[in-house]
């Protein structure tokens, strides 16, 4: 309560007075206290926020493919797309699937906006273009529809700033484009909600207005609305970039600070503006704040799993490191003056040798601070490289299964050519009774067989231990074991392909050649050998990963 008092305190001594002023007259020393306070609270905030998430997805029915999971899934990914990537994709992925899977053609509308929100945020414009095509807005509910023409904004505003330095005629298209989805936006929603205001002001401006009356209108509206955390961080960082515009550099970082402090407050990982107030007081030649701002957006960058983040957090720490030891060295020359000095001044060097002797103990705290943060930018590298060295060692596997199927596909066409030959000659002496027994020579059985045990050996080759982390999901005495040739079962290839990412019935029936009643009939036998939840059983066995 006090932190946010102390928010609301600052805001308002900056408000009162004209927009002029308000950019010279800012207390930056009081707001980066509160965010440094505030970074000490953040796990605090996570853990409220998991425990939110958790309440949310405690609404899940155990059927994944119920299409009363769909909303409580688009609430799922709502909550993780700004606070953890990979679970956002996960959950866009599983609207996907239940859309399809109920035919309903507004569900499958929704689930594409989320997949083109997803491709937005991460800078993936060809992906987020690619989606954005296939989405019908005329299906989306007003909601939904919002969403849509933000992200459109978006990308168009990117995408004709991306094309205006090659083509100009492609850049004033998306430029009409993004002009449209504003005023849709503006038209559409409700006056006094963010996404109201914030693109009413946008269109306002684009026709073009001075950075002092952007940044004033901004604050009128903070002054005039009670946004949540997370609008408020945006806001504050949109003034902070109309303070960069005019050269107002403590201006600039006091936003930002403010918006780091909203950021942190809603649990958003998904986020630059920490990472350019660390810039800010790198700048300024603080380098202590410097390097925790930055560690702290390599950290949120890793929560994220922000690779590009990643990369630019590790691209600044040289630079900070260069400012800290240069800092250093001129402290090491300033001594040396005052050791020739210290025979004159036997009383002031006393004094002098133990304050820098403190300073160069937080110097040292730095250093091993930086060095752990490097140390931790090293193991970020080694596991990629990991994760690379798999990538290849599946490629190869990948091939190896390529190579086989091509063996198989030869053999089975010389089996019918063979068995067609013979069905001829029979012809001739038989005559056409013996059409009567063709399909049966085909070898269509036999051929179904060598796939099933192709898939089977493949499969162990790439998980050789998933029949042991499989049976260690099941109750005492109720494991389950390879077949006489060393195949897996009809149960156990179910999971298989589900661990591979198969979960639609209809794929999986044809691939089995089985009901999609006899799937359900199999995994409900081995669940019920288990003596974990459906839901946790399904998580554990995609869970099960391949050895290094």
């Amino acid at each position: 309560m006090l932190t946010r008092l102390t928010i609301v305190l600052l805001f308002v001594a900056t408000a009162i007075v004209s927009a002029r002023s308000s950019i010279y007259n800012v207390n930056l020393d009081s707001v980066l206290t509160v965010l440094d306070r505030e970074i000490a609270m953040r796990d605090n905030y996570n853990k409220a926020k998991e425990a939110h998430i958790a309440s949310v997805r405690n609404r899940l029915s155990a059927d994944d493919d119920d299409v009363d999971n769909f909303r409580v899934l688009e609430m799922l990914y709502e909550e993780f797309r700004q606070y953890q990537s990979d679970s956002a994709f996960y959950y866009s992925n599983r609207l996907d699937a239940i859309a399809d899977k109920s035919g309903d053609n507004v569900r499958k509308a929704i689930a594409l906006t989320t997949k083109f929100d997803y491709y937005t945020s991460v800078w993936l414009l060809d992906e987020a273009m690619a989606q954005y095509k296939l989405i019908d807005e005329s299906l989306l509910p007003l909601k939904d529809k919002l969403n849509y023409y933000q992200n459109c904004v978006y990308l168009m505003f990117r995408l004709s700033l991306q094309a205006a330095e090659t083509d100009s005629d492609t850049a004033n298209h998306y430029t009409s484009l993004y002009n449209h989805y504003l005023g849709q936006i503006v038209d559409l929603s409700t006056p006094g909600t963010y996404i109201h205001e914030m693109h009413r002001l946008d269109r306002e401006e684009e026709g073009g207005v001075s950075a002092e009356d952007a940044i004033r209108r901004r604050l009128e509206l903070l002054s005039k609305f009670d946004f949540g955390d997370h609008e408020r961080a945006m806001l504050y960082a949109s003034i902070g970039g109309r303070a960069n515009e005019i050269g107002d550099a403590r201006l600039e970082a006091y936003c930002i600070a403010l918006s780091a402090i909203h950021d942190i407050r809603s649990s958003t990982h998904e986020t630059a503006s920490v990472y350019t107030l660390a810039n800010l007081m790198n700048q300024f030649g603080d380098t202590e704040r410097a390097v925790r701002y930055i560690r702290v957006a390599f950290d949120d960058a890793l929560f994220f799993n922000s690779r590009l983040k990643q990369y630019q957090t590790g691209m600044i720490l040289p630079l900070i490191e260069s400012m800290r030891y240069d800092h250093l060295s001129g402290q090491r020359r300033l001594m040396a003056i005052l050791l020739v000095l210290i025979t004159l001044l036997l009383c002031v060097s006393g004094t002098l040798v133990v304050k820098l002797f403190r300073r160069n103990s937080r110097l040292e705290k730095m250093r091993l601070l930086l060095n752990d943060t490097q140390l931790e930018l090293v193991k970020a590298n080694d596991s990629l490289s990991t994760l690379n060295s798999k990538l290849k060692e599946t490629i190869a596997l990948k091939d190896s299964y390529i190579i086989q199927s091509l063996y198989i596909n030869t053999s089975f066409l010389k089996q019918v050519e063979s068995r067609c030959h013979e069905a001829i000659n029979d012809m001739k002496t038989k005559g056409l009774e013996a059409m009567r027994f063709l399909p049966y020579q085909m070898g269509i059985k036999e051929e179904r067989q060598r796939i099933m045990a192709s898939f089977d050996h493949t499969f162990l080759q790439v998980f050789p231990n998933f029949i042991d982390d499989f049976n260690a999901l099941l109750a005492d005495g109720e494991s389950v074991s390879l077949g006489d040739d060393n195949g897996l079962s009809t149960e156990l290839r179910i999971f298989a392909l589900m661990r591979l990412g198969v979960t639609d019935t209809a794929a999986v029936s044809d691939f089995l050649n089985i009901s999609a009643n006899s799937i359900y009939v199999y995994k409900a036998r081995i669940k019920a050998k288990s003596n974990l939840s459906k839901t946790e059983f399904d998580a554990r066995v995609m869970a099960i990963t391949k050895p290094d």
